[in-house]
């Protein structure tokens, strides 16, 4: 009797573990098991993406303008479909090479806004100016925080900066300007 109890023990007590084992076999597997979720073009976030690029006369030494052009054009290929995009260079002053307006003027040309944006970044030079970064980045950022908040656009303002982020930029306008709390810099 005793030896027969307690091999029912042993065998209640063999298969307590493996259901516990069965448990976490199948806790690891659930990762695996889940139906891979589908996201529509459409439910993707839209952003409104503004890239700076840095054409100082700091960008003229080595390789340093095509690597910043080869940066740009990664940027345009990483957009989204519904992502509203514009190019913008700094020296001591801010330039709208390709701004929202003209990026987006007609239906057609929403789909041909990276390659627009490609060609003028293609055929700019860096200047002879000094680079003055903060005041580029304090009007960039007002500029998308208000026209975010006239024209109520959905998508979320990004600034993509590029530059060499040389030691004499200047610097003092950052320190006295309060950044928009929806305007992300990159």
């Amino acid at each position: 009797r005793l030896t027969r109890r307690s091999r029912l023990d042993q065998i209640l007590l063999l298969l307590l573990r493996l259901a516990a084992l069965a448990l976490l076999a199948f806790a690891f597997a659930r990762p695996f098991l889940r139906e891979s979720a589908t996201l529509a073009l459409e439910d993707l976030p839209a952003r409104r993406v503004a890239i700076l690029l840095d054409a100082s006369a700091s960008m003229r030494r080595g390789d340093l303008w095509q690597q910043a052009i080869a940066q740009v054009e990664k940027e345009l290929a990483d957009l989204g479909p519904h992502d509203e995009v514009a190019l913008y260079t700094f020296g001591d002053r801010l330039q709208a090479q390709v701004g929202f307006d003209a990026a987006s003027a007609d239906a057609e040309a929403v789909g041909k806004r990276p390659e627009i944006l490609r060609q003028a970044a293609r055929k700019l030079q860096p200047t002879w100016q000094s680079t003055d970064l903060a005041a580029a980045l304090v009007e960039l950022a007002r500029e998308l925080d208000a026209t975010s908040d006239v024209k109520q656009h959905a998508g979320e303002p990004q600034i993509i900066l590029i530059s060499d982020f040389q030691k004499s930029s200047r610097l003092e306008a950052l320190q006295e300007a309060e950044w928009p709390k929806k305007v992300q810099l990159i």
